[in-house]
């Protein structure tokens, strides 16, 4: 008898479950799509913003104009899926105020203090090229900008390329402090 009072309290009880685990999601589901509809716009803005401003260029552009300087692989989010391509007729080789290591080795001694401070070389790479006020580098793509980036390297020799981080740079940074 108490099997099948378990088994009708399981029948009834998990169409319920079932309705109110559908009607959270969906209530969750429906409150992303207004942030997911923002975010699109908002980046579609920057990108016409950074054309406006003359601050894109394509790879046939970067070859018209002597096919030197670095390309800067960005990270912009905190996932790490997107990367964006810049390029900049500067040698940030010899231009660095801070030692250039793998993207990697920086990430890693972020995870221990989550302060901007902590990534010397993506902060000046941010303020100096990056920044949406007053950065220099060109903006060449916003999708696939490693692999983009990775062939321009291969086809044109002359160019360097450094992997930045600006995610917690920008976040964390001192413009948007206070």
């Amino acid at each position: 008898m108490k099997r099948i009072g378990q088994i009708l309290a399981t029948v009834l009880l998990a169409p319920f479950g079932i309705a109110i685990g559908l009607l959270v999601f969906g209530v969750l589901g429906l409150i992303s799509i207004p942030m997911s509809i923002r975010g699109h716009f908002e980046h579609r803005a920057w990108l016409r913003e950074m054309h406006s401003e003359h601050r894109t260029i394509t790879p046939s552009g970067i070859a018209e104009r002597g096919q030197s300087g670095t390309l800067i692989v960005d990270q912009p989010g905190w996932g790490g899926k997107a990367r964006y391509c810049w390029w900049t007729p500067d040698d940030l080789d010899s231009l660095s105020p801070a030692q250039i290591t793998p993207l990697a080795d920086r990430i890693k001694s972020l995870e221990s203090m989550l302060d901007a401070d902590s990534l010397p070389l993506d902060r000046w790479i941010y303020d100096t090229y990056l920044s949406r006020v007053c950065g220099t580098a060109y903006l060449v793509t916003t999708k696939r900008g490693d692999l983009i980036a990775t062939q321009l390297q291969t086809d044109m020799v002359n160019l360097k390329l450094i992997e930045t981080w600006s995610a917690p740079v920008a976040e964390f940074g001192p413009q948007n402090a206070g």
